[in-house]
């Protein structure tokens, strides 16, 4: 299961002989080292709780995945073990907090210390949710999009709307780093970085950026051109609109049911002909297609 930045994860590994039966290591003890996402390594100390049972705890510091390796070079009982683990960074970017997913499957509050692993199955569901609504709605939960876009013409399309704001970059962008003639005063304190260094980028407070369209205009009607151009800016909603929380709601009790043999979903009822095919492998129902009408067309659904 997934863990949150700060969280402890518990590491064991069972040091068998050769007939598979729990032995302590004679002379060498087993040691664990866990590779970090940017590939550093920590190796948390070990105890022995149990014949042939060795434990770590280790304390996340990085959000991503971890790897684990257990090492042991006994010379009687050698042996060893791959695993891996993912941690999320800390604060939710689901369309409904981990408060509110409970409170909708009619589950206790304090579910993340009395079940752990029902809690975490919980937040996968949501985050799945989430990135299904956001594939039909577009950005919900505020977020910072980077994305290259050609230039020409008096308009760039942005595609992720709607658009909160245009953010100036603060920094050469991460991919361009490295390469000579990337400085940040190549964005020129706007938005829009070029990829070529004689890209002309035009300044934070000469664009004008329509929120519901997604269209950038220069102020004064200059073009752009010279691209293309690494954009960045932020989406989604200030407060999310009650019609996606309702369907977030919806989709929620209604996987969650299905997951546990309810043919319609915990309290939804839905038949087959109440559903609509949806393209990431479950049935949608029809009354949540329809509370996210305002805020998105289908991009596959039939």
């Amino acid at each position: 299961m997934p863990y949150f930045l700060g969280q402890p994860v518990p590491l064991t590994f069972p040091l068998t002989d050769a007939w598979g039966q729990l032995v302590n290591a004679a002379v060498t003890p087993p040691v664990v080292t866990v590779t970090l996402p940017d590939g550093t390594t920590a190796a948390p100390s070990v105890s022995n709780p149990g014949t042939g049972i060795y434990s770590a705890t280790y304390k996340t510091t990085q959000a991503g995945h971890h790897l684990v390796a257990w090492t042991c070079a006994d010379s009687a009982y050698p042996g060893g073990l791959e695993d891996d683990f993912d941690v999320r960074p800390l604060g939710s970017t689901d369309v409904l907090q981990f408060a509110d997913a409970l409170a909708t499957l009619s589950l206790p509050a304090g579910l993340a210390e009395s079940n752990p692993g029902m809690a975490s199955e919980v937040r996968e569901f949501s985050s799945a949710i989430t990135s299904w609504l956001e594939w039909y709605c577009g950005p919900i939960v505020q977020q910072t999009v980077t994305e290259e876009l050609k230039a020409g013409g008096l308009v760039i399309q942005l595609s992720k709307v709607p658009v909160l704001d245009l953010v100036a970059w603060t920094a050469v962008p991460a991919q361009l780093q490295g390469y000579p003639g990337f400085v940040l005063a190549n964005a020129n304190g706007g938005p829009m970085f070029p990829v070529e260094v004689f890209g002309v980028a035009y300044p934070l407070d000469q664009l004008y950026v329509s929120q519901s369209q997604g269209w950038v205009r220069h102020t004064s009607a200059l073009p752009f051109y010279f691209g293309p151009f690494l954009w960045q800016y932020a989406a989604g909603y200030t407060s999310i609109p009650y019609g996606i929380t309702y369907a977030a709601r919806v989709l929620l009790r209604h996987l969650w049911g299905l997951e546990r043999g309810g043919s319609g979903g915990a309290g939804l009822g839905a038949s087959d002909e109440e559903m609509t095919p949806g393209p990431m492998g479950f049935m949608v129902p029809n009354r949540l297609i329809e509370a996210l009408a305002p805020f998105g067309e289908p991009a596959a659904i039939a």
